[in-house]
């Protein structure tokens, strides 16, 4: 793995529906995205990185995506 606590990914989608992995951006943005939706992303970003030991998540990518992903 790339030893990140967080890490933002860029994709990009092509016509045919596929996600392309394009790179990991060890301090990417997500503010906008709080801002947008009303999620509490920051405040659930600081309890990740204040506890990363405790965490281990796992997720899929979007369902025509091909992988999945693992953070420890």
């Amino acid at each position: 793995m790339l030893g990140l606590h967080y890490g933002c990914i860029d994709l990009r989608q092509r016509p045919d529906g596929e996600y392309v992995f394009l790179e990991v951006n060890p301090a990417g943005q997500f503010l906008f995205i709080e801002i947008e939706t009303g999620q509490p992303l920051l405040h659930a970003m600081v309890e990740l990185l204040l506890n990363a030991k405790e965490y281990s998540l796992e997720y899929s990518l979007p369902h025509n995506a091909r992988g999945s992903a693992r953070v420890t």
